[in-house]
């Protein structure tokens, strides 16, 4: 008896563990229908293994996110996980399925429980592995304590793996679809539009109606989300049900659960489908098949998103029982008639191929008859009270859609809310039945509800209030007042008298208020008149509108005039811009066109803004809903394009082009010389859009279907400056080279998240190896670069970063966050940049190494904290090509101590090098002495447009002022100054430096060392103190005039030297230009350059450089040495005037390299001229007129 109870008790338990094991294996069946979130695991950089990412990805974008086998290593890298996240690992097999991209069973089980994946109890594998795999994978997390689910993809099977009590593979095959053949459909999905307790009541009783070929959703982020049923894809046997309120928004459209047709179309579009035809489209709401503009519009969507369906919606009030029927309801004088399948109101509707809606409605039949008792009606909330008054035939609106109007021309309603008595509103003024003129002050108590003013067709005095007005003066002359609000001003044309309108539009809130003329743009006169402008605006010339005041003050000028063709214009604040006018001729510089908007047109338009000397300031265009020719000007435009088969070409400038798929084909002829970048932006996600070619043409397909037509595409650069935006975030460029012109390439350049909420993998290979710049989302993102000089902004999600290759620039700003991680590892080793939005403040900045050599930044900027992980900064010198640059101008590095070093200062250090000020709001003070963290800085650029005040180290620093008055001092070290325009004052100090005072008045002092000097424009002073400091000019490069300059009296005249003061300066280089330069009492050195130059020498010890050109050395002294450096390569003849010496009194002599002229007191020595033959072309003039080749002094010395 025991031995029995035992093995029953044996029997038992493994029953228990196998039914643990099933139960296990149908959670985990539920759970990868409705998970959490789907982690898509990329295992190799293979491209088969990305597309099935992307594929993968693309089958729940929403709830998905795309992560790299390299961020296992690094947990903040990874999405957080929950006990219903899924693992999805992509990856490719070896032949016999025992491992998986490199990876053993186990392997890859240990690499994932080092992680945070360990959590995750659910993993998917495609059924390339081997058994072995499976259970290896599966016994690795058992034998750590964890028991996880596989799924295998077995052709058409689903499988769910796991291990038993015994240790061996457990395993269950999903169910297959059902079937109600009770239905004409094989499943449904039913997606609740709106989060409602009615409508969520009756997706209830339409799921219980037939449970087992349906699937509910639930809107998020306007994509559907599974909640129950099975994930089957919608097939051409399929039906889609929406279900929600149908009511008409305050425009007029009707709206499902608020959506416009074209965002339901959308949101079936993100539908899981199985190809793109649906049976039928059952549209659960009120009313909404009355509207035929709404039924149209849906199907054209649905057919630009390549979706085809049969709708079927109702034509009014509906309601669902709790058997799951529908019910119509209908408002009969005796009283609510409620009938089932009443094909009356039923509405079918199907889009033919001609592109002509085809709507089907029995109203010969009415359906059966029913009692009933529910009210949930597919309304609005809180409607039916006020739905049930309404008139039994159309219009259906409520009662208190009137409003009444007294005697004295006021229009009023009634107020809804009762309180002691019924309170009267005043809504508008209509005076147009008066005899005379009237005047109508909004601002008194009564009337200060008011919004519309309508005047009498004589002289009336019309004021409005502090709301947005609409004021009609209705003929005569009027005086109008806007007052605040964005107020509208009506002139109609008159046919047989004549109007004067005075509008005063002062106001203090500045908003923009409207002017609507019955005229066309270019009939348009006017005439200043004091501080007023004139509008002369239609062919009765004594019909004017007077712009009061318009050139007193901006309060007067917040007006936009809109014309009849469509035409928005607004007029210059200055008088003389409109002087002519007044004769008659239109003035663009008086009235400045700057849109057109064609929406309301009733036919195509042509419009050309580059012929149209009246258009040449206007910057949008939008079309009409036919078919239009628009073509831009030298402007930035914005072309919208309408509903019809457009051309448009946007000419100079950076043109936007805004399409939205489905309205027609566009065509786009973007051939500019300027080759400025345009952008399309086209309304429709990146992995739907395709180019083909078509001659020289490239032309896109949004989902199979033609939408643009880019002309003339492969012709040149001229064709082809143009980046295509897409809706989700990318941009991208198309092939430029002809030659593959089979299907032309995308190359992205900008991936742009941040837009989403739900952080994923961008990974910047293969396709996208041409992105440049990246943008993050609000959730976690993997941000990995290429080759390129990339940018990466992680945006406020964190982000695990990597630039790769190139020179890449990482974004920190405030809100980010401090999950950031920048692992900057590149062979390349080029210098990347951290841009830091927080300023440079003592003891902001920290720096902390961990024991993995990583090091963080952290810094605050106001209440907010940024830091970023630099992962094994110190590790090696390829982790560390990377600076720093704060919000305030400051570049550093993030230092790590090496040898010796980091015995005396173990921890990582941040070291300026550099400071660029930039957005300076007051005067620039910057002390590299003062500041500690300043003492390794080289360089400092001061603010462009305000005065710095730049104090330098002892390091060889270089200092830069902007347009504004500097002081600049360099300290000690070999400085280069540059002042910049204005009256800057440069201080070299001690080392030789070199001083640029560039535009302005400069006072230059060179102090100790051997200092350079350029003075540049202005009246400069230039000091060069202590040692042998030189000055150099560079002429008027417009007149081609060269510089006076002399040392003796210290003035320079000419060019960049005229009003110059010079002080303890030896040497002088002169321009390319014909230059006079004169020595003083020290010995100097003047050099000519290019240029007829005469370099006089007044004292011993000079040297004289005449360079090309016919110079003249001209020795002015009794006595001392001079040295002539004569060589030239244009060999043009110079001269050697000896002043004081007649030629029977000069001697020569040849010494190795040189010829030495020896008078009584001096000498004069040729350096060169034995050995170059290009020194020799030089004469001698005496001072007794006789001029001799230096040539022949030298062989009369020879004969003597």
């Amino acid at each position: 008896m025991d031995i029995k109870r035992q093995k029953d008790l044996k029997q038992f338990q493994a029953d228990l563990e196998r039914h643990k094991v099933q139960d296990k294996l149908l959670y985990a069946e539920e759970t990868f229908h409705s998970y959490d979130e789907k982690i898509i695991l990329t295992m190799d950089e293979e491209q088969q293994t990305h597309q099935m990412a992307k594929q993968e990805h693309s089958l729940d974008p929403h709830y998905s996110v795309l992560v790299s086998v390299a961020c296992i290593h690094k947990d903040s890298c990874l999405p957080t996980v929950n006990p219903l996240t899924v693992v999805k690992v992509i990856g490719s097999a070896s032949q016999g399925g025992d491992t998986f991209s490199r990876y053993s069973g186990s392997s890859l089980a240990k690499l994932m429980l080092k992680s945070s994946l360990r959590t995750v109890g659910f993993f998917s594998f495609d059924n390339a592995t081997n058994s072995d795999f499976k259970k290896d994978f599966v016994s690795a997390f058992k034998s750590d304590g964890l028991n996880v689910v596989l799924e295998i993809i077995k052709q058409n099977e689903v499988i769910y793996q796991t291990l038993d009590h015994t240790d061996s593979l457990a395993e269950t095959t999903a169910q297959k679809r059902p079937v109600d053949h009770s239905t004409h459909y094989d499943g449904q999905h039913i997606l609740i539009m709106e989060d409602d307790p009615v409508v969520r009541e009756a997706v209830t009783m339409l799921y219980e109606k037939h449970p087992t070929v349906s699937s509910v959703y639930v809107l998020e982020n306007e994509t559907p989300k599974l909640i129950k049923g099975e994930p089957w894809p919608l097939t051409d046997e399929s039906r889609l049900v929406l279900v929600g309120h149908g009511r008409r928004g305050p425009d007029g459209r009707m709206r499902l659960s608020g959506y416009s047709a074209e965002d339901v179309a959308q949101i079936i579009s993100h539908t899981n489908r199985d190809g793109d035809q649906i049976k039928t489209i059952s549209v659960v709401a009120c009313n909404v098949g009355s509207d035929e503009v709404f039924i149209d519009a849906l199907l054209q969507k649905l057919r630009a998103k390549s979706v085809e369906a049969e709708l079927h919606l109702r034509s009014a009030l509906l309601q669902v029982s709790h058997s799951g029927e529908k019910i119509t309801v209908e408002i009969t004088p005796s009283g609510l008639e409620y009938r089932h399948k009443d094909p009356s109101k039923k509405v079918v509707a199907v889009l033919g191929r001609d592109g002509e809606t085809v709507t089907r409605v029995d109203l010969n039949s009415r359906g059966q008859k029913v009692s009933f008792r529910e009210h949930n009606f597919m309304l609005a909330p809180n409607y039916w009270e006020a739905y049930k008054n309404m008139w039994p035939e159309e219009p259906r609106e409520e009662y208190r859609h009137m409003n009444l109007i007294s005697a004295d021309g006021i229009v009023f309603d009634i107020s809804l809310t009762v309180t002691s008595s019924v309170q009267l509103i005043a809504r508008g003024v209509n005076k147009l039945s008066e005899k005379y003129g009237q005047v109508v002050n909004t601002t008194d108590s009564l009337l200060r509800t008011v919004t519309n003013i309508q005047g009498s067709p004589y002289n009336d005095v019309l004021i409005g209030n502090e709301l947005s007005n609409l004021i009609d003066g209705g003929g005569g002359t009027d005086y109008v007042e806007g007052g605040n609000g964005e107020d509208i001003y009506v002139i109609k044309r008159q046919t047989s008298l004549s109007l004067a309108v005075t509008i005063d539009n002062h106001a203090s809130d500045s908003k923009v208020d409207l002017l609507l003329v019955e005229a066309k743009l270019h009939n348009f006169k006017a005439r200043v008149q004091g501080n007023d402008l004139i509008l002369m605006p239609f062919a009765n010339t004594r019909s004017v509108v007077t712009l009061h005041n318009w050139f007193l003050s901006e309060n007067h000028r917040h007006l936009l005039a809109v014309t009849e063709d469509f035409i928005s214009f607004t007029v210059a604040d200055n008088p003389t811009a409109c002087q002519e006018v007044a004769h008659g001729r239109f003035q663009s510089s008086c009235l400045i066109s700057q849109s057109i908007d064609y929406r309301n047109a009733k036919a195509g338009q042509q419009v050309d803004l580059e012929k149209d000397k009246a258009l040449h300031s206007v910057t949008e265009v939008r079309g009409s809903n036919f078919n239009d020719d628009i073509r831009g000007n030298a402007k930035h435009n914005m072309i919208v394009p309408g509903g019809g088969n457009d051309f448009m070409q946007g000419r100079g400038g950076e043109d936007w082009y805004i399409v939205s798929p489905g309205h027609g084909i566009k065509t786009i002829n973007n051939y500019s010389p300027d080759i400025a970048t345009d952008t399309l932006l086209l309304k429709e996600h990146y992995s739907n859009i395709d180019a083909l070619c078509d001659g020289v043409d490239a032309v896109l397909y949004i989902n199979n279907a033609k939408e643009v037509i880019l002309q003339g595409w492969f012709q040149s650069k001229q064709w082809q400056h143009l980046q295509i935006q897409s809706d989700d975030g990318y941009v991208f460029k198309l092939e430029s080279n002809v030659n593959n012109c089979v299907s032309p390439r995308k190359y992205p350049v900008s991936v742009d998240f941040r837009k989403r909420s739900r952080g994923g993998s961008m990974v910047m290979f293969n396709e996208f190896s041409s992105v440049v710049e990246m943008y993050g989302s609000s959730g976690f993102d993997d941000m990995i670069g290429n080759d390129q000089d990339n940018m990466l902004d992680p945006y406020t999600g964190g982000a695990w970063m990597a630039g790769m290759e190139g020179k890449d620039t990482y974004i920190i700003k405030p809100g980010y966050g401090t999950d950031l991680t920048i692992h900057n590892y590149a062979e390349d080793e080029s210098v990347d940049v951290v841009m830091f939005d927080a300023s440079f403040q003592v003891d902001n900045f920290t720096v902390d190494k961990s024991e993995d050599q990583s090091v963080l930044v952290s810094a605050r900027e106001g209440a907010e904290k940024m830091q970023v992980l630099l992962l094994f900064h110190a590790a090696g010198k390829r982790q560390q090509n990377l600076c720093f640059q704060t919000a305030d101008g400051v570049h550093f590095l993030v230092k790590v101590p090496k040898g010796n070093e980091s015995l005396s200062a173990p921890e990582p250090r941040i070291e300026a090098f550099k400071i660029v000020l930039n957005d300076c709001q007051r005067e620039s003070h910057t002390d590299l002495n003062g500041v500690p963290l300043f003492s390794q800085v080289g360089v400092v650029q001061g603010c462009p447009y305000i005065s710095n005040h730049i104090q330098g180290n002892s390091l060889e620093n270089a200092l830069f002022g902007g347009v504004e008055n500097d002081a600049i001092d360099g300290g000690t070290g070999d400085d280069t100054l540059m002042g910049g325009k204005g009256d800057d004052i440069l201080l070299g100090e001690a080392g030789d430096d070199t001083i640029y005072g560039e535009e302005g008045d400069d006072y230059m002092l060179g102090g100790a060392g051997h200092d350079a000097f350029i003075p540049g424009p202005g009246k400069d002073t230039v000091d060069g103190g202590p040692g042998r400091d030189t000055v150099l000019y560079q002429g008027d490069h417009e007149k081609g005039q060269g510089v006076y300059v002399n040392l003796l009296t210290g003035k320079g005249q000419q060019a960049d030297a005229d009003g110059d003061i010079l002080k303890d300066v030896e040497n002088v280089i002169g321009t390319i230009y014909s230059d006079i330069l004169v020595s003083g009492y020290e010995p100097a050195l003047l050099k000519g350059s290019d240029g007829n130059d005469i370099l006089v020498s007044l004292a011993g010890g000079d040297y004289l450089i005449g360079g090309d050109g016919n110079d003249m050395y001209l020795l002015a002294s009794y006595s001392g040495s001079l040295v002539i450096d004569n060589c030239a390569e244009d060999n043009a003849t110079d001269i050697l005037y000896l002043e004081h010496f007649s030629d029977i009194s000069v001697n020569c002599s040849s010494l190795p390299r040189t010829v030495l002229l020896s008078m009584s007191l001096g000498e004069v020595e040729l350096r060169g001229w034995i050995d170059k033959s290009d020194c020799r072309h030089l004469q001698v003039i005496h001072n007794n007129g006789i001029i001799i080749s230096v040539e022949e002094l030298v062989a009369k010395c020879r004969k003597i």
